[in-house]
């Protein structure tokens, strides 16, 4: 079972937040565009705990899009939102798609892994 599904397009952030994850005791999913992300739901029974989302994720829906799709009210997973975008509007405009959690990159481990916890 994933605790942790990590979506983020950069093979090296996968790469980083999977092993942090790992050694501190979670299981991890990987995607690396919003597709993935879905098709994980579809092809999964299993529901993650955390969902770290890329903001800048490229494709045809976005990062924000996919926090949009994964905000439902009754939802049962905590979103984090991690990005490079780092302004006060952009804060906002992230927690009004519906993430819970807000991580500017490069991302604070220490401050990552509470946030997952």
């Amino acid at each position: 079972m994933a605790q942790v599904l990590i979506v983020e397009d950069h093979a090296t952030n996968r790469k980083l937040f999977r092993d942090v994850l790992q050694l501190n005791g979670f299981s991890t999913a990987e995607a690396a565009n919003s597709k993935e992300a879905l098709d994980y739901f579809v092809n999964n029974s299993n529901t993650p705990k955390v969902i770290i989302v890329d903001v800048g994720l490229p494709g045809e829906m976005s990062g924000l899009e996919l926090i949009t799709h994964l905000a439902a009210p009754n939802k049962t997973w905590k979103i984090i939102a991690v990005t490079g975008y780092t302004s006060a509007e952009d804060r906002e405009l992230i927690f009004y798609h519906g993430a819970d959690y807000y991580l500017s990159k490069p991302v604070s481990l220490p401050e990552f892994i509470e946030l997952v916890r």
